[in-house]
C-alpha cells in the first residue's frame, strides 16, 4: 500500500498482494479480522478495493508453501507480466522465505528482490532430515529450525534472546542461496534487543526467459565457501553455514570449541582483499578438506 503511494503510477502496472488469508473472489467479506476454516485468519479487503489507490492493488489468495502454487505464480503471474517484476517479501515465516527466493531464482522477468525473513522453520523439517538447495547452496534444516511457536499470540518456546545466532545463520543461508552477484544483506535494529533485524536485497538484468538452473557442484560449493571464509574476520563468523559443507575443522575442534584462526596470508592481496589466485587456492583447499571430512565421518 505504501508503494502504491510512493512509486510513479506511470511506471507500475499493478501491485499484487499474495496471501493465504485473503478471501476468495465472490465470498462474503468479513467486517473485521475473523477466523475461517481450521481457525485460519481471514483478512478484510475493504481498504484495498474501496479506496482509490494511485497504483491498482489486487489480492490473490494462495498457499505459498505448496509446489503447485509456485508453478502457478510462474505461469500465471510472471510469464504474462507486461514488463519487469519486483518481488517483495515482508515478514515471511519459515519456509515462505525459501519459496520467495526460489521464485526469484527461477522466475522470468524478475529484476529486483527484497526479503524480510521472520520466524525460523519448525522442527518438523529437522526431524524429517530435510535439506534445502537454493541456487548452488545447500544447507540442512537442523541448522536453523526452532521448536517454539505462537499459541493465541503468546510465544511458547526458547527465550527469544537466545535465538539471535540461529536466526543470523538462517539469514546467511538465505543470502547465500541467491546466486546473483548483485545482492546485499543488511541489519537494521528497529526494536532494541530484537533479533529479527535482517533484510536481503538482490537485483539482476531483465530477461523474458527464466534463468538457467544452477548445479550445486563440489567446485561451486568450495569456491563459494572460500569467498565466505575470506570475507569474515572471526572464527565463529566463518564457521556459520559451512560446517556441513566443509567440516570446518580449520575453525573448530571436534568438541565444537573454537580455535583461533586468521585468513591465509597467501590468499590476501592489497588492502587485505582476496586476489584471484589466492581465492582459487583457498577454494581448492576447501574442496579437499570437504572430501577428507566426509571420508573421516563415514
Amino acid at each position: 500500500m505504501f508503494l502504491s503511494e510512493l512509486l510513479p503510477p506511470e511506471r507500475v502496472h499493478v501491485c499484487l498482494l499474495l496471501d493465504q488469508a485473503w478471501p476468495l473472489k465472490g465470498e462474503n467479506q468479513p467486517s473485521e479480522y475473523s477466523p475461517g476454516r481450521r481457525g485460519r485468519t481471514r483478512l478484510n479487503w475493504d481498504h484495498i478495493y474501496q479506496l482509490a489507490w494511485p497504483i491498482p492493488l489486487v489480492t490473490r489468495r494462495c498457499d505459498l508453501k505448496l509446489p503447485s502454487t509456485h508453478a502457478q505464480i510462474l505461469s500465471r503471474l510472471l510469464e504474462p507480466a507486461p514488463g519487469p517484476v519486483f518481488l517483495l517479501g515482508i515478514h515471511l515465516c519459515g519456509v515462505l522465505s525459501i519459496r520467495a527466493i526460489e521464485t526469484f531464482n527461477r522466475g522470468p522477468k524478475c529484476v529486483g528482490f527484497v526479503l524480510k525473513p521472520c520466524c525460523l522453520p519448525s522442527m518438523h523439517y529437522a526431524r524429517q532430515q530435510v535439506s534445502w538447495t537454493l541456487g548452488s547452496h545447500t544447507f540442512a534444516a537442523a541448522e536453523v529450525c526452532c521448536w517454539g511457536r505462537y499459541r493465541q499470540n503468546r510465544w511458547t518456546g526458547p527465550v527469544k534472546a537466545t535465538l539471535g545466532p540461529r536466526f543470523r545463520c538462517w539469514a546467511e543461508h538465505l543470502h547465500r542461496g541467491i546466486p546473483w552477484t548483485s545482492k546485499a544483506i543488511s541489519r537494521v535494529e528497529l526494536v532494541e534487543g530484537h533479533y529479527q533485524d535482517t533484510y536481503l536485497f538482490a537485483w539482476r538484468p531483465y530477461s523474458t526467459e527464466p534463468p538457467l538452473p544452477l548445479v550445486a557442484t563440489p567446485e561451486a560449493k568450495a569456491f563459494e565457501a572460500a569467498q565466505h571464509i575470506l570475507a569474515e574476520a572471526e572464527p565463529h563468523d566463518a564457521w556459520r553455514g559451512d560446517a556441513i559443507e566443509l567440516g570446518s575443522c580449520i575453525v573448530r575442534d571436534a568438541d565444537r570449541s573454537y580455535r583461533s584462526w586468521t585468513p591465509p596470508p597467501i590468499a590476501m592481496g592489497d588492502g587485505l582483499q582476496p586476489n584471484s589466485d589466492g581465492l582459487h587456492l583457498v577454494a581448492s583447499c576447501c574442496g579437499e578438506l570437504h572430501q577428507v571430512y566426509r571420508h573421516v565421518r563415514h
